[in-house]
């Protein structure tokens, strides 16, 4: 029940979230219109990089990260045609993650060098660096493991809660990186506007709004974070030296 609860609560916050971002780039921000450059050129509209970075994390990653857990907390048999369904659900999501945040990055370099601003220079960027590239990491790791299989199974077996809790890592990680970004559009804004202007204070509440969505993930993987626990106890290392995989614990 609680598990649905928050799920279900995430998703609305999720949706809430993009109405207001959407809100905010057509009320304030000029939709997505090509931006004028100084040398008399256009450049693709910044606000395509919040968008897409925002779809790739919030949305596409999110769902990801919970394709095998189930509302009911029941763990899906491995050969099960649901489970077989949640893995290539999860694949896919995760895949289409990273090609939408790699999409996103290119928009707002492009928009950078259109504008001659420099790329990174801010704590911003180099969260976003980090996360992408701890991603990348992450996707290919897990996919030669658990896709095709390319390690032990007792390797695989105890691989298993490190790529979890990595993946809630590098979530939580991707949430820090939008609200860096969003307080840095609001201290440019800010100067414009002044710092009771709608439009700022628009933006810091967007950057708020992102504490209740990550308490409920948090909420989400609390057992993950038991299973890494108990898979680093000393009596868990000794039990899977040389444990076969059966069908009772095999991990696909």
């Amino acid at each position: 029940f609680f598990r649905a609860m928050y799920r279900t609560a995430g998703r609305s916050l999720v949706g809430v979230f993009f109405l207001f971002l959407i809100g905010w780039i057509f009320y304030y921000g000029n939709g997505f219109t090509a931006e004028d450059t100084a040398s008399g050129g256009h450049t693709i509209s910044f606000n395509w990089h919040a968008v897409l970075m925002s779809i790739s994390f919030l949305v596409l990653m999110g769902e990801g990260a919970f394709a095998f857990r189930s509302h009911t907390g029941i763990r899906m048999e491995v050969s099960s045609p649901q489970r077989a369904a949640a893995k290539s659900k999860h694949w896919l999501l995760m895949g289409l993650a990273l090609g939408t945040g790699a999409v996103g990055t290119i928009a707002i370099f492009v928009n950078h060098v259109d504008h001659g601003f420099p790329n990174f220079y801010s704590a911003h960027s180099w969260y976003g660096l980090a996360t992408l590239t701890l991603g990348v990491v992450q996707f290919v790791v897990g996919f030669l493991a658990f896709k095709l299989n390319q390690c032990r199974p007792h390797l695989r077996q105890q691989l298993v809660p490190f790529h979890r809790v990595g993946g809630m890592c590098i979530l939580f990680l991707a949430m820090c990186t939008m609200a860096l970004g969003l307080f840095e559009k609001q201290t440019f804004v800010s100067a414009k506007v002044g710092k009771w202007g709608g439009s700022a204070l628009g933006l810091g509440a967007l950057a708020v709004f992102l504490i209740p969505l990550a308490l409920l993930f948090a909420l989400q993987f609390a057992s993950p974070i038991e299973q890494l626990y108990t898979s680093l106890s000393p009596s868990s290392l000794v039990d899977s030296e040389g444990a076969d995989e059966s069908p009772e614990t095999r991990v696909d």
